[in-house]
């Protein structure tokens, strides 16, 4: 079916740029502006890389190429008889390292070799090397060969991609793209948003073929032979439509079941997957996976997937509907329960499979259509759970008995079973007996038992007239589809202004929304009544922003701001047509005093509801800033909730709210995330998508700003820039007194050379008390005075890890109760901060203190309330036992601060009971009073 995909004859369209091979691609590309098209001559245009600028169209001539390698000549055999060359200096970047499939070497090594365009596999030795391998020796910048390369074209992978950047709306179409080294999960087109790339063969590049963002199109292209996966990409309204997506996943060396196989697409809304030819992949045909919305899968053909047909995982809402998918699922990521389906529906809700036909005739190890439900946390939309999904009218074939259908769960098995999923009106085409399953319903039983069992498919059919499905594959799939009719449609704009009346000081904002991306877009191109305009951005392709400046002493009711006709086009080229706000008033006339006065304080209440996902154990965390300052932080669970911060500002002017997402992550898999559902400022509430609201990524320096969403899932800052009317005079701080606190901490220790676990209790960084534990747990007390109604950090600092003589000293810790509140170090508000308490190697709270480090409770402002303060923090507290040399430094401390709560008064039986204190002394003590250690007599 390749003749169906891939480049066409073209001829060039009238004033194209021509590019001829040999050219330095980059070179003209900068040269020309935005909106430029290109004609590519045929030819092989080696180790090009482009960024585009916005709007420029790129299109190659039949047989224009663009190759990532260079050519590898030279070779001289070694003393061993093995071939090598040297002056390889190529070295990409390093991914997914730890992810790879078993047996596999130097998975997420970008470094690729191609004998006669086949590639070789990469060993991590020479002694390794064999026919069909290649040792690269990073050291002394040397390939070795397992094979003779005389008479062979051999070829080397050194360009990570031929098209990136961050430019809108690019088109890539009719070229050939082969042998580039993208890192794992990037493409050789990497693409950003509206970006179209169609008709182009996309071959033996080392991660994926191509990858794009929201608004892009994949269309009609071969993608067939990349070493990870074929299509990829995350946004809204993305299509991938006719494409023939073959034989990609197999040479990586990078687990297709954590990415890889046909397509991947990750955190869409409203994708459409539709009328592909998807075969022959290693791992899944075509795959969603987390947070994905609106999902449509249509007219599709799956055809001798390794891992599976169809997988929505972790997502919500999607139909899948009159796809043919045979002899999918031969090779699933695990045996036995129900992996391998061709439709598999994994902690998905929402999802109606219909009008599918499936074969698994032959397929051991397959099944047809599968719900799974496992613990996988939560997403944007809620809960990641297998429910409310309706699988009807589907037709499903297996003349052998190969393979089952139905809903498995090893976590809550009875919310997905009483979970609103429906089976109904299918056709089973298959002998009877073991092939439904529906929870617990024992294996081995009949269609009728399974029936009367659990009442799904009430009104389906099993027969063993079976069809012939020889014709399902022959049936051709979407043809690409033909060229976008020409837009003739003008484009309109709608402007609106944050504040409808307008006082002297402020300065709201105003929004141009555009029905369309354009371009040519500029402050100029408006006209204003009352004020000015200045701070002009571009948030998107299609939403600008400015800051209107009320007019001094003025006094109006019909200011508006204008955009004038013609003065900017869409991507056609198409006028566009005036729009104007409506009214607003401005009044500017107030009489400012003369006399500088103190500016009036606002105390300010902000409130972010957020939640999270997890990584490593570790839950996502954010700082709350106003103009840069921090105000407080939080650390999130996976169910959403408000934090409340509350500060005190100037009033009566706009403020920047900063919600700073810090420690994004990826552990083994899981991807650590913050989701911001919305933020109140003294009662005003914002959604993260309103035009007010920026998301400034990585670093807060204003440099890859784009438009505000729910969904932070690199590290960045949501920004609110919050008008003056929302931080009025007034108000006053909540009092917070102190709050006398108790801190139980439950621990107990091994011992190494006589010596006893030690650790400090520390509040915020200051210490609190200390104690010394015993084999035994038990509980060690200490009282301080803190700020009531506020949050805290209690830290446990394990301070004197050791190995002596084979015995491994370590802390153990069961409990930690806060004024009455219990918190186990699983619990998700806990960390462990190893080695120096500077938060740079934190991972999940554990019991088990084995290396010196911290155990920190993020303990929010409940465990805190407002009570009469008491005497000072206990400095030590001992375990009870048997050594009499300590019993008399507690009993001494305890009289000299009578006032003071302290544990037990003695160290447990130890080296210090067995000696002279002189002889035994410990320098871990060294910071108490000399004048406490003299000895009994």
């Amino acid at each position: 079916m390749a003749n169906l995909y891939g480049p066409k004859t073209l001829t060039a369209p009238a004033g194209a740029i021509v590019i001829a091979p040999g050219a330095n691609i980059q070179s003209i590309v900068n040269g020309a502006p935005a909106g430029a098209t290109f004609w590519l001559q045929p030819g092989e245009y080696r180790l090009q890389s482009i960024t585009p600028k916005d709007n420029q169209t790129f299109i190659g001539a039949e047989g224009a190429v663009l190759n990532g390698s260079k050519l590898l000549t030279g070779f001289t055999q070694d003393s061993a008889g093995r071939w090598v060359v040297g002056g390889q200096t190529q070295q990409g970047e390093r991914r997914a390292t730890d992810e790879a499939t078993p047996g596999a070497m130097r998975a997420g090594y970008p470094e690729t070799v191609y004998v006669d365009d086949k590639p070789l596999i990469p060993v991590d030795a020479l002694s390794k090397l064999k026919a069909g391998t290649f040792y690269f020796d990073y050291n002394a910048d040397r390939i070795y060969l397992g094979d003779n390369p005389a008479g062979h074209k051999v070829e080397a992978g050194t360009t990570a991609r031929a098209f990136g950047g961050t430019a809108d709306g690019v088109t890539v179409k009719n070229l050939v793209i082969e042998k580039y080294t993208p890192p794992a999960q990037e493409g050789a087109i990497q693409g950003d948003v509206n970006w179209t790339i169609q008709d182009n063969e996309l071959r033996l590049n080392y991660a994926v073929g191509a990858t794009a963002q929201d608004g892009s199109k994949f269309i009609g292209n071969y993608v067939h032979d990349n070493g990870e996966m074929g299509l990829g990409g995350a946004g809204a309204k993305i299509l991938v439509e006719g494409n023939e997506i073959a034989r990609n996943g197999a040479w990586s060396g990078i687990d297709v079941f954590w990415e890889g196989g046909g397509t991947k697409f990750a955190y869409t809304t409203d994708l459409v997957v539709r009328g592909n030819y998807s075969h022959d992949n290693t791992g899944f045909g075509l795959w969603t996976d987390i947070d994905n919305v609106g999902t449509l899968y249509e007219n599709n053909v799956l055809v001798n997937n390794s891992g599976g047909g169809i997988t929505h995982e972790i997502s919500y809402d999607a139909i899948i509907r009159n796809n043919v998918m045979v002899g999918n699922g031969a090779k699933p990521q695990a045996d036995g329960w129900l992996w391998g389906g061709s439709i598999q529906i994994q902690n998905s809700q929402n999802v109606e499979a219909y009008g599918n036909k499936i074969d698994i005739t032959g397929v051991k190890g397959a099944n047809s259509i599968v719900m799974i439900q496992q613990d996988r946390g939560a997403g944007e939309f809620g809960t990641w759970k297998t429910t409310n999904n309706k699988i009807h009218d589907n037709i499903i074939v297996s003349k052998d008995g190969n393979g089952q259908s139905g809903g498995v769960a090893d976590y809550d098995e009875a919310g997905m079973l009483n979970g609103g999923n429906v089976w109904d009106n299918n056709t089973y085409y298959m002998p009877d007996g073991d092939r439904w399953r529906w929870g617990d319903f024992p294996e081995g039983d009949s269609w009728s038992a399974y029936m009367n069992a659990t009442t799904q498919d009430e009104h389906s059919t099993l027969s063993q007239a079976y069809p012939s499905t020889t014709g399902w594959t022959t049936v051709t799939p979407t043809a690409p589809p033909a060229p976008t009719p020409t837009d003739t449609t003008p484009p309109t704009v709608k402007v609106s202004i944050a504040d409808s009346s307008v006082t002297k000081g402020e300065a709201p904002l105003v929004t141009f929304a555009f029905s369309e991306a354009v371009k040519d877009f500029a402050l100029a191109d408006t006209t204003v009544k009352g004020g000015t305009l200045s701070g002009f951005k571009t948030v998107d392709a299609s939403t600008y922003t400015a800051v209107f400046t009320p007019s001094t002493n003025t006094k109006i009711t019909d200011a508006n701001v204008a955009v004038k006709a013609g003065s900017y086009t869409d991507l056609a080229g198409n006028t566009g047509k005036a729009g104007a706000s409506a009214g607003f008033a401005v009044d500017t006339t107030t009489t400012t005093p003369t006399v500088p006065t103190t500016p009036t304080a606002s105390v300010t209440t902000i409130k972010v509801n957020a939640s999270g996902a997890a990584a490593g154990g570790v839950n996502a965390h954010f700082k709350v800033l106003v103009d840069g300052k921090a105000i407080g932080d939080a650390t999130v669970g996976t169910a959403a909730k408000d934090y409340s911060f509350t500060t005190t500002l100037t009033a009566g002017q706009p403020h920047k709210v900063q919600i700073q997402y810090d420690n994004d992550g990826f552990v083994n898999g899981q991807d650590r995330n913050l989701f911001v559902n919305k933020i109140t400022i003294n009662g005003t509430a914002h959604n993260p998508t309103d035009s007010i609201v920026s998301y400034d990524k990585g670093a807060l320096d204003g440099k890859d700003v784009v438009k505000g969403q729910s969904s932070m899932w690199w590290g960045g800052t949501l920004v609110v820039d919050a008008p003056a009317k929302e931080f009025p005079a007034g108000g006053s701080l909540p009092q917070s007194g102190p709050s006398t606190t108790t801190i139980t901490v439950n621990a107990s220790g091994a011992a190494a050379g006589g010596v006893n676990a030690h650790f400090n209790l520390l509040v915020d960084g200051q210490k609190v008390g200390e104690g010394v534990a015993g084999t035994s747990a038990k509980d060690y007390s200490f009282t301080t005075s803190l700020s009531a109604d506020q949050a805290h950090k209690v830290q446990i600092q394990y301070d004197n890890d050791a190995v002596v003589n084979g015995q491994d000293r370590s802390l153990f810790v069961n409990k930690v109760t806060i004024n009455g509140k219990s918190v186990l170090p699983t619990d998700g508000s806990v960390t462990y901060d190893k080695g120096a308490l500077d938060g740079k190697d934190v991972v999940k709270g554990q019991s088990g203190l084995w290396w010196n480090g911290t155990l920190v409770v993020d303990a929010d402002k409940s465990f805190f309330p407002s009570a009469t303060p008491v005497g000072e923090a206990a400095p030590l507290a001992l375990d009870a036992g048997t050594d009499s040399v300590w019993s008399h430094v507690a009993a001494q401390q305890a009289a000299a601060a009578p006032a003071v709560a302290i544990d037990a008064a003695v160290v447990a039986n130890s080296l210090y009971g067995a000696m002279p204190v002189e002889a035994g002394y410990d320098p871990l003590f060294d910071h108490i009073d000399p004048s406490l250690l003299s000895h009994a007599a």
